[in-house]
């Protein structure tokens, strides 16, 4: 970072509780455009066993405008709360992570 606007800046690599885990991060609409965020990491074990089953499952019947409100999520995800009455409304966006030892970040297709 020697040139440019990030000169002063630092990259700083993970380290810890990160490092060997899955970091699955929804996005859900609450309604007039308020857009909410729930993350939360997984071991390889249990993104094997369980957490990655649920995610197709979700995309399988929540991946509709309206659809996520009615999600029973029996798989226990970290699903965005609209913070009245439940979960936000629409699913937005799924993203899932995986931190490798030596520090690279990699995107998981399911």
């Amino acid at each position: 970072m020697k040139n440019g606007k990030l000169q002063h800046c630092k990259l700083i690599q993970k380290k810890g509780e990160e490092v060997g885990k899955f970091k699955v991060t929804i996005v859900g609409d609450a309604g007039d455009a308020n857009y909410v965020t729930d993350t939360e990491l997984f071991t390889k074990e249990h993104m094997e066993e369980f957490a990655l089953e649920g995610l197709r499952d979700l995309r399988e019947k929540a991946s509709l405008p309206r659809e996520l409100s009615h999600y029973d999520n029996e798989y226990d995800l970290p699903i965005p709360s609209n913070f009245h009455d439940g979960y936000c409304h629409t699913l937005v966006s799924v993203t899932v992570e995986f931190l490798g030892e030596e520090g690279k970040v990699w995107t998981l297709e399911y």
